[in-house]
């Protein structure tokens, strides 16, 4: 179909379902705006406004890159991006098509849109519509704000509350005002100038968002409106925390050293028994300063809005003759009040003195208490020893004297309970086990709430540990019904936390968010504002598995911030571990080493065994991407001849793959299906999915590489049966590759072909360039091997787009510049195939390297 003619005024031009206005430069498909780099709008406009001609190669590098000496790739990267705009591809070719030897041409039917000469200083209907749209979105969203802060600002100072009614009112009697006034005016350069009804009804670029977003805005302040007029009375506030600062040892006797943090541990559980919510002495030391023991105002409302704290506690502590002396003060919202002085012939004793009056203070409901004015002075010796030996990093230290402590009083809880926690750290997980469930009975029938959450969370996560997935899922949802009912607010965020994170190594992803998405509201009833770094590192897992690795990467920085922001050294360390296996993912192999050093070296000082093992495996993995063998079987040897490889079965399955990757790529498939086997049988009987599918996709590539195909069906036929729709896509997505491999191999190639063509369309889907790019490298092959140049040029692009620097992409580059002759360009890719590569692929190399020879004689 032939053109319309250009019209002299053109602003734009409409093809298919698309329209493409010239003087905005926005480019659009029905309602939605299209976000496009500005070198491909450029190129797309100029492949337009000659689309009776093909345009060469320079032509086009002239013309959107003028006066700038670009690569052949970056144009053809372009290329590929405007026809992903366009929902267009390399094989379809319906909008921008390849003339091979010549260039590109538009060869969809366009038409031109003229610009009228309307005055700009008129607008129609769907102008006005639009304007106002943005004003409400603007007032709605300030109003709002402005109210807010000034209710937090009205409570903070508790002034009364007919100035903030009177705002608020204003604020919603304004909100028809504004409109009309955006109906019927709009600013200029000249200033405020009446509208017109005049000229042609302008093209509309409305958001489907802004309705909703201006409804949304103002049923918030209609709410805002009956809440602050309310004739309520303020409930009682429960959740508040209380955070605990060290106890400050006045006159500095190196003998009462331990005090500061064993004291700090001893109020703590004090408080924690009387159902008073404290912040975890951890998390209060990791914003302190050494020998700090006053919050300044930027600590307090970090601690406020990351742990809910609302009451700061500081004590004193010196020696009175014979005896000792406790004193110091709270600060409540920012008020300070001093406490009175406890006198006792112990430091505990003084402390316990000292709790019964902050309980007494804070809680006066709790009439049976459970701290008595005096204890027994050697269990609570013993145990603030041992909590200062704990939060100072001696584990094995903090372990003898909390055992201490637990054998001499063994119905104290919060002996009990910190000893099986160092247990587990040291990595003794059935001791800790045991003594956990212990603890559990007892909370169970004393009907402790908060102690019955915190156990069966420290259950859940050892049975996770050891790979009982299933005894791990009934820990976690019996806290959670625990945590409910007591009302443990943060309780219950971290056992959701840890409970997606087993529905994740279960390949339940949309039950994984789900409880995400619970832990998000634990977190805001109570009271903590910014979420912490497991929840954002258990949201870069979800992104990562399905192969969305730049969101993965930037939620594991968020939950790095997190840590580090909380000096939260464990946990900086998982996040700088994570970060290096998805920079690795993004082909990023020295930000991936950096990140991993520093990982470990963190996890190194901190003694943490199994991360130091996890930081081994990650280390191991980067071998194998940089075609480091040796160094990798080496590593894996290590990590299985570890002794604590023995207790965490998924660690144990993660090393056996690495060995059986290793016989894979010597040629030794026997061995390698060998160690698939023993792996998937941990992992499967564990009910670890994830681990499971890994393992079944390597015993399948092994039983392909010895040519017993229907047993290879058997295996992707299995894959399939264990992930539900959605599930892992990226390893249902290698399942596919692997039976289109099959159908090739079989004499299918056509089946294979639309297989591949499937698992590519899915990859752009879910941005998954590896695969896409591997894939690509697929089709290339079998189209290279049928002879068809290009074809084989198409798939090299896409393939070399999406993956440069891969050697398995360079490979194919390089047999495709010998099928047109050229073997510098050939030898090139070779050498950074082989770079990329190194120990691995070598039978493939070596084939390639004999073809150059070959085509050099």
């Amino acid at each position: 179909m032939k053109d319309e003619k250009i019209p002299e005024k053109t602003m734009g031009y409409e093809f298919g379902d698309f329209r493409l206005n010239l003087s905005t430069r926005e480019l659009r498909r029905r309602d939605e705006t299209l976000d496009v780099q500005k070198r491909v709008l450029d190129l797309l406009i100029y492949l337009i406004e000659n689309r009776h001609l093909t345009v060469s190669k320079e032509a086009l590098q002239d013309a959107v890159w003028p006066g700038t000496i670009v690569t052949e790739a970056a144009l053809t990267r372009a290329v590929m991006k405007a026809r992903k705009a366009l929902g267009d591809d390399a094989q379809e070719q319906a909008f921008i098509k390849t003339v091979h030897g010549q260039g590109y041409r538009f060869v969809h039917a366009v038409t031109a849109f003229e610009d009228t000469g309307t005055d700009k200083t008129t607008v129609d209907v769907a102008q006005r519509r639009q304007s106002v749209l943005r004003v409400a979105t603007t007032y709605g969203a300030g109003a709002w704000l402005l109210n807010q802060a000034a209710a937090m600002v009205w409570e903070a100072f508790e002034w009364d509350r007919w100035p903030q009614q009177a705002l608020l009112a204003i604020s919603v009697l304004g909100f028809p005002l504004v409109l009309g006034f955006a109906w019927f005016y709009r600013v200029t350069p000249v200033g405020v100038v009446l509208r017109s009804e005049r000229g042609p009804a302008a093209e509309g670029t409305q958001s489907t968002w802004q309705p909703w977003t201006i409804a949304t805005l103002g049923l918030a302040l209609a709410l805002s409106l009956a809440w602050n007029f309310r004739q309520t009375t303020v409930p009682e506030i429960t959740q508040d925390r209380v955070a605990v600062l060290p106890v400050a040892n006045i006159r500095g006797t190196p003998d009462l050293d331990w005090v500061g943090l064993g004291m700090m541990s001893l109020l703590n559980s004090q408080l924690e028994a009387a159902d008073i919510a404290t912040v975890p002495s951890r998390s209060v030391l990791n914003l302190l300063a050494e020998d700090q023991t006053e919050l300044q105002p930027e600590q307090f409302e970090t601690l406020a809005s990351t742990q809910g704290a609302r009451i700061v506690i500081g004590l004193t502590l010196e020696e009175r003759g014979a005896g000792f002396e406790v004193g110091g003060y709270y600060v409540d919202q920012q008020k300070r009040f001093d406490l009175p002085q406890f006198n006792d012939e112990s430091p505990a004793g003084a402390v316990r003195r000292m709790a019964r009056h902050v309980i007494e203070t804070l809680n006066p409901r709790v009439t049976d208490l459970a701290v008595q004015s005096t204890g027994d002075v050697f269990v609570d010796q013993a145990y603030a020893r041992g909590m200062h030996e704990l939060l100072s990093g001696n584990l094995k230290r903090a372990r003898d004297l909390l055992e201490v402590a637990a054998n001499a009083q063994p119905e104290n809880f919060w002996a009990n309970y910190e000893l099986a926690v160092v247990t587990r750290n040291l990595g003794q997980l059935e001791l800790a086990r045991e003594r956990n469930l212990e603890l559990l009975e007892a909370a169970k029938q004393n009907q402790a709430s908060l102690q019955v959450a915190m156990v069966s969370n420290e259950l859940g996560v050892i049975h996770d540990l050891v790979g009982d997935l299933q005894q791990s899922e009934q820990h976690y949802q019996e806290g959670l019904l625990w945590a409910q009912r007591g009302q443990h607010h943060k309780r219950r965020a971290v056992l959701l936390i840890n409970y997606a994170i087993l529905e994740r190594a279960r390949a339940r992803p949309l039950e994984a968010r789900e409880l995400l998405g619970q832990a998000i509201t634990a977190y805001h009833d109570a009271g903590i504002e910014r979420l912490p770094g497991e929840f954002y590192v258990t949201l870069g897992n979800a992104s990562g598995d399905a192969g969305d690795y730049t969101s993965a990467r930037d939620q594991y920085r968020q939950a790095l911030a997190s840590y580090r922001a909380l000096n939260r050294t464990r946990g900086e360390g998982v996040a700088l571990s994570n970060l290096s296996w998805v920079s690795e993912q993004l082909g990023d192999y020295e930000t991936a080493f950096a990140y991993l050093e520093e990982s470990e070296a963190l996890r190194e000082r901190i003694s943490d065994i199994p991360g130091m093992l996890k930081s081994k495996i990650r280390r191991a993995n980067l071998y194998w991407t940089t075609g480091r063998l040796q160094e990798m079987d080496t590593l894996a040897d290590q990590i299985l001849a570890h002794e604590y490889i023995r207790q965490e079965k998924e660690l144990l399955a993660t090393a056996l793959n690495f060995k059986a990757y290793i016989a894979q790529e010597r040629d030794m498939h026997e061995a390698a299906i060998a160690f698939f086997r023993e792996a998937v049988a941990l992992d499967d009987a564990d009910g670890r999915v994830y681990g499971t599918v890994r393992g079944l996709l390597g015993i399948g590539n092994g039983l392909f590489a010895t040519n017993q195909l229907d047993e290879c069906m058997e295996i992707v036929s299995e894959i399939k049966l264990r992930l539900k729709e959605g599930e892992l896509p990226k390893f249902s997505l290698e399942a596919d590759v692997l039976h289109a491999r099959v159908l090739e191999r079989q004499g299918n190639a056509d089946a294979a072909v639309i297989v591949l063509r499937d698992v590519l369309q899915e990859a752009r889907r879910i941005s998954n360039d590896t695969q896409l790019a591997l894939t690509a490298v697929e089709l290339s092959r079998i189209h290279r091997e049928r002879g068809d140049i290009a074809e084989t040029e198409s798939w090299v692009g896409m393939a070399l787009e999406a993956l440069p620097g891969d050697g398995r992409v360079n490979i194919e580059a390089a047999y495709l510049a010998l099928l047109k002759n050229d073997v510098a360009q050939a030898t090139e890719y070779s050498e950074i195939a082989a770079a990329a590569l190194g120990e691995r692929e070598q039978r493939r190399l070596a084939a390639l390297r004999q073809q150059l020879d070959d085509a050099r004689i």
